[in-house]
Formats: C-alpha cells, sequence, structure tokens
C-alpha cells in the first residue's frame, strides 16, 4: 500500500496539489479535511495533479466530487492532471469526466486558467 502524501504549491491564486500514493477510503477525512481547509481560505482555484496517485477508490471520486461542487459554489474551478488510465475510466465509468475538466499534465491544467490567475 503506497501512504498519500500530499505537496502543495502556490502559483499566484492558484493551487497546485502533487497527490502522490493511494486515495482509498482511510485517506477521505484527512484530504477532505485539507481540501476544506483550502477552500475556506479561499483558495478555489486548483490543480489536482494525479500523476503519482497510484489508487483511487470510489470514495475518492466521491471526494472529487464534492470539492468540484465547494469550489464551484465560490466561483472557483478545479482541474485534474495526469490521471492514469485506470483513475480516467473510472470517472468515465461514474460520468464523471465531462463534469471534472482533466488535462495531461500540470503545465496544459495550468495554461487553461486565466493569466490573471497566475501571479
Amino acid at each position: 500500500m503506497d501512504e498519500l502524501s500530499v505537496k502543495r504549491e502556490d502559483m499566484g491564486k492558484i493551487t497546485v496539489l502533487y497527490l502522490r500514493g493511494e486515495i482509498g477510503i482511510d485517506e477521505i477525512p484527512p484530504l477532505r479535511t485539507r481540501f476544506n481547509d483550502l477552500v475556506d481560505t479561499g483558495r478555489i482555484w486548483l490543480i489536482l495533479d494525479m500523476e503519482e496517485t497510484t489508487y483511487l477508490g470510489s470514495s475518492g471520486l466521491g471526494l472529487l466530487l464534492a470539492l468540484y461542487n465547494g469550489v464551484k459554489e465560490r466561483n472557483g474551478e478545479i482541474k485534474l492532471a495526469s490521471p492514469n488510465q485506470l483513475t480516467r475510466d473510472a470517472m468515465h465509468f461514474f460520468g464523471l469526466i465531462p463534469i471534472l475538466e482533466v488535462h495531461d499534465s500540470t503545465e496544459a491544467a495550468l495554461a487553461a486558467f486565466p493569466d490573471d490567475l497566475k501571479s
């Protein structure tokens, strides 16, 4: 089992979270708290870099949808970067791909945000 680690990088008003390891049911409560803390402090433009996410369970998919809804309520945006094929397949299966914006890299996700948020 790959323990989840999260690294944060702020780029202007955009926050990139690098998620490394597994996102199973045990990781949901602390991850939810971390996401809520970001949104509550006004960090509502987010990129989740999932290049090194080795597992995303159904609870994790639910958390992504809840985060999306929380960010949207505050007129923010969330973009996913580099999810593996298994994660993409699960998101397609559960109908999340049309809802969650997915990019092939963090750089592509960052480029999709307006320039005034980047500085």
